[in-house]
């Protein structure tokens, strides 16, 4: 559902496991070994992939290979040092999904797009509320959202990293006989 309000004309969901979907076109394919052509891709949107990936960096490798020079790539994760990801440390708390994830801090994310040749334009922190399912708790915590963004945005328990890759040309020059 995230996708049908994208106005790119043509998107590919890739996945181990995919549901029946309205998308142009659906591959079953782990994030590890993307069957896409190199330099073929103008964005990628890894929604939590990196948690539940065998091997995150291998999956950002993929990601590299795959997209065009000057491509996005758009990464959504859990923060692991928000109460998000302390609820991950509670006795029942690491036994499900998305808790049972391996979260990835954005400064470590930052430094692997660095050794990928990615520059970070923008990260955005959501979620200073606490992982609660009562709707009542939940709507008297309103306030924190605005006062974590302004005061505490690296406590957000969810991240939003938007990165460009840069290639780097290199021009010959002539000598001058």
């Amino acid at each position: 559902s995230y996708l049908d309000r994208c106005v790119i004309k043509n998107k590919i969901h890739i996945g181990p496991s995919l549901a029946p979907s309205r998308h142009q076109l659906e591959m079953r394919a782990l994030p590890e070994q993307m069957p896409v052509a190199t330099d073929y891709i103008d964005a990628v949107v890894l929604l939590h992939a990196l948690e539940f990936a065998a091997d995150p960096r291998q999956v950002l490798r993929e990601c590299e290979r795959m997209l065009i020079p000057e491509g996005r790539l758009i990464v959504c994760g859990f923060n692991p040092f928000s109460l998000w990801g302390a609820r991950r440390w509670l006795p029942t708390g690491g036994k499900r999904p998305p808790w049972k994830g391996k979260f990835i801090s954005y400064a470590r994310l930052q430094d692997w797009f660095s050794l990928l040749g990615f520059d970070v334009e923008r990260t955005t922190t959501l979620m200073f509320k606490l992982p609660m399912q009562h709707r009542h708790w939940m709507g008297k915590m309103d306030k924190l959202e605005s006062l974590g963004q302004k005061w505490l945005p690296w406590l957000g328990g969810v991240y939003v990293v938007q990165a460009v890759k840069r290639v780097s040309t290199v021009t010959p020059i002539r000598p001058q006989w």
